[in-house]
């Protein structure tokens, strides 16, 4: 459905797609489907993650040390890693540590 429309409705989530581990500054692994993102500067990306329906999770990205092509990251729909949570101002986020871009294939 993500593929042939560009949205998701389906009453359960993209497979694979979860936040789980440690809260309060712990480690965490994600596998999200990419709801939208920015870059900051040259080297933070920002980015907003679907992980299940009505559930999503900020990510901030350092892609200065990042090896990438030309577009490939901005053509991700799948963004998975691992990083810790982070918490200010009454906002909270996931610092990623690392990260892989997915590109979903047609089915």
């Amino acid at each position: 459905q993500y593929m042939q429309w560009g949205y998701w409705l389906e009453k359960d989530f993209l497979q694979g797609c979860h936040c789980s581990g440690q809260t309060n500054g712990g480690e965490v692994s994600f596998r999200g489907l990419w709801a939208t993102g920015r870059l900051f500067g040259k080297n933070i990306l920002f980015i907003t993650l679907g992980v299940a329906n009505g559930v999503f999770v900020d990510v901030h990205v350092d892609v200065k040390g990042l090896a990438r092509s030309g577009e490939s990251m901005w053509k991700a729909d799948v963004i998975e890693g691992k990083g810790f949570w982070r918490s200010a101002l009454g906002s909270e986020w996931i610092e990623a540590s690392n990260v892989t871009f997915v590109r979903l294939k047609k089915s």
